[in-house]
């Protein structure tokens, strides 16, 4: 009898081990197609189904779907008795299985041989088919497959009846019991019955005998398993010849040739010999292919080992010649490097020279605006006390020359202070609340004089737009616009100059301002449109001597530039000038209230008594004409020492203190009186730079700081500010 159906039908429902691409997917449908038809017993179909899945499975090399395609292959051959052709290729879809490792092929290939042997009709091996049943076993158990496990041991028991070892047979079917009960597959519940029915026909026991074959002929018959129907009518009609009911036996025997299918047909085995020959032409062909494509291989290998020979022996030359070339360079390099030795030093020696020399130079430049200063405040101090104290020779011209000489001396000076400043990158910008139209106010007030002085008009336009409380350093802002205006009136007769502040954006905190210069005068030749900001560069000019340091314009780019900006020049010869840069500035919603309110009535209102420490004789006269022309006290202290006596025994409102004192400078002998407990105000008068002494000023115990020459209202105004703060602390 035919045992079970071979097992490849199960192959079809775990492709999960498969690779999912297009030509697996196509090889998956062939499969599952031809399956279909093996089971309508459409052999033909289905073995042209598996030729083709198995072309493209050598085509791509896909070692699993081979397995699967030469398992089907093989089943079909079986079918047909084509033992030798079939074992050839469950042979081949064994080695490929072992390739892929994959248990579950292998346990459907072992069993499938195994029926090889089983149904072998020239050369029956039951033993053979039963060691092979025995191996699938293994794995089924391995890979905890029922189904698997009971199929399997129904065959095995089926051979073990074959050879007439019926209690072994039904040793492998006694523990399937549970599962078969549970009727998860149909098939297998079959094949139980009918081996049962043998098993009781056999030992006699009829009437089981014939319970068993009925209820799997009517499962069969449910089902149309023509296979299984054809065997089952033939065990069920070997029973009753058996037992001499030779009726029923030759009725069920009729009844088997219903279901007959006739393998041994001309044009079935002229076909399936046809493929066979075909599969083999594929396989060599494969092969050829596979020869070929490593002939290909092995060209390509040889080509490219011929290059790297090539390729070897031109690095191995270019190797020598770097080799060479790095020798050379090597020795050149040491000669290189004495030479470079030297030079170092000798530019290590020059750089220590320059930064000596940029010292001694801010040295320099300290020193001598602090000596020509103090002459300074006192000239300018003395001059300006003439003029008051004699109103009757105020337009006299040698005096007015005077003061414009100490004017100007005065401003060259501050110009050098400030490009050393600037050159040395010490200037850092301040932030301060400050509103821009005011700002431009003071400014044109200032330069009115110039102004009226070569017959110009000054125009101010500002952008109404432009926040009114601005915050950044209003002095060097305005420092930047005096030199830009007092240029403009100096080179522009009879004209006018235009000052205009146009708002470019607003963000949230910041705007964009766009400050402009105009004017109507001389104009600058293309060409010396950069001279311009070089220091103390002064092209010619046609139409007269103009007086000048050259510092001007250098000072403003560099301030600028410290704005986040760059200054522009549009100008053309007797045609005007105009000066442009944007910059950038923060702003508030309104002016920050100041914590700090004065009082109602200023101190200053009373008469001070004032303590003037001062070595310079002049100095001496001039900063007291300016105290006692305000109508306070003033007193004199020549030295540190002295100033202290007096402090000792007498009390001041203020103090104004000189810095470059000899035996005690000002700041000893600021420490000496706050280490006595006097906390008076103290206010250094020096020609000093601010920056130079500021900080020391502060440290020991200074209150403020005025930079000689100054204008007296910028000292009683600092005097009225530190004394309403002293009153407030106390």
């Amino acid at each position: 009898m035919r045992i079970l159906f071979l097992l490849f039908t199960f192959t079809f429902s775990v492709f999960s081990f498969a690779q999912e691409n297009e030509d697996a997917q196509k090889v998956d449908k062939y499969l599952d197609a031809a399956a279909s038809f093996y089971y309508k017993q459409q052999y033909v179909k289905a073995l042209n189904l598996s030729k083709k899945a198995l072309s493209i499975s050598l085509s791509t090399n896909d070692e699993y779907h081979l397995a699967l395609s030469y398992n089907l292959i093989g089943t079909i051959y079986n079918d047909f008795s084509q033992t030798k052709r079939a074992l050839n290729f469950y042979t081949k879809a064994l080695a490929y299985a072992n390739k892929v490792e994959n248990d579950t092929l292998r346990l459907w290939i072992y069993s499938n041989i195994g029926n090889v042997y089983y149904y072998n009709e020239n050369d029956t091996d039951f033993e053979k088919s039963i060691l092979y049943y025995s191996k699938s076993l293994k794995l089924a158990e391995k890979l905890n497959d029922s189904l698997q496990i009971t199929f399997i041991r129904l065959n095995i028991a089926n051979a073990f009846f074959e050879i007439d070892k019926v209690d072994a047979g039904i040793a492998y079917i006694k523990p399937l019991s549970s599962y078969i009960e549970s009727r998860k597959n149909t098939e297998s519940i079959i094949t139980y019955y009918d081996l049962l029915g043998k098993y009781y026909s056999i030992k006699g026991n009829n009437k089981d005998a014939e319970i068993n074959f009925f209820n799997a002929i009517n499962l069969a018959k449910e089902e149309e398993a023509a296979f299984q129907l054809h065997d089952l009518y033939q065990n069920l009609s070997d029973h009753y010849y058996n037992i001499n009911n030779t009726h029923e036996g030759a009725k069920y025997h009729k009844l088997k040739m219903k279901f007959k299918v006739d393998f041994q047909s001309e044009e079935r085995l002229d076909t399936i010999e046809q493929v066979a020959t075909q599969i083999e032409l594929d396989e060599y062909k494969y092969h050829f292919e596979q020869i070929e494509l490593k002939n290909e291989l092995q060209n390509q290998k040889i080509k490219v080992s011929r290059i790297i020979i090539v390729s070897i022996s031109i690095i191995i030359l270019i190797l020598l010649i770097l080799i060479y070339t790095l020798y050379r360079n090597v020795a050149n390099r040491k000669r290189n490097h004495a030479k470079l030795f030297v030079a170092n030093q000798e530019l290590t020696e020059a750089k220590n020279r320059a930064e000596e020399n940029a010292v001694l130079k801010s040295q320099f430049i300290s020193t001598v605006s602090h000596e020509l200063r103090t002459p300074l405040y006192g000239v300018i101090g003395l001059t300006n006390i003439i003029l008051e104290e004699n109103k009757n020779i105020i337009n006299q011209e040698n005096l007015q020359s005077l003061r414009f000489s100490t004017r100007y001396l005065l401003a060259l000076i501050n110009d050098l202070l400030e490009i050393n400043k600037a050159e040395e990158n010490k200037i850092i910008l301040k932030k301060s609340p400050f509103n821009l139209e005011k700002e431009m106010a003071v400014i044109i007030k200032s330069l009115l004089f110039m102004a009226d002085g070569n017959g110009n008009q000054l125009r101010v336009a500002i952008d109404k737009e432009i926040p009114k409380v601005l915050l950044g350093d209003e002095i060097r802002l305005s420092q930047i616009m005096m030199n830009l205006i007092s240029n403009a009136l100096k080179f522009t007769e009879n004209g006018f100059v235009k000052i205009e502040a146009i708002l470019i954006s607003m963000q949230e905190t910041t705007c964009q301002v766009e400050l402009s210069v105009s004017d109507t005068g001389i104009g600058i030749k293309e060409e010396d449109h950069q001279k311009i900001f070089e220091n103390f560069v002064q092209i010619e000019r046609k139409h007269g001597d103009y007086q000048g340091t050259g510092l001007g314009l250098p000072i403003v780019k560099r301030l600028v530039s410290l704005f986040g900006g760059t200054i522009q020049v549009e100008s053309s010869e007797n045609k005007g000038t105009k000066f442009s840069f944007v910059i950038h500035l923060d702003y508030l919603d309104e002016l920050p209230v100041d914590s700090s309110v004065k009082s109602e009535k200023s101190s200053m209102e009373k008469k001070l008594q004032i303590l003037v420490v001062e070595d310079n004789k002049i100095n001496q006269i001039v900063t007291k004409k300016i105290i006692e022309r305000n109508d306070y006290s003033c007193t004199i202290a020549e030295t540190g020492h002295e100033a202290i006596d007096i402090l000792k025994t007498t009390a001041f409102d203020i103090i104004l203190m000189d810095i470059n004192m000899p035996t005690l400078d000002g700041y000893e002998t600021t420490k000496i009186i706050r280490e006595l407990g006097i906390q008076t105000p103290i206010i250094a008068l020096t020609a000093f730079e601010r920056s130079e002494v500021e900080a020391k000023a502060k440290e020991f115990g200074i209150s403020g700081v005025i930079i000689k020459p100054f204008v007296p209202e910028v000292l009683f105004e600092m005097m009225d500010d530190l004394l309403n703060a002293n009153n407030q602390d106390e």
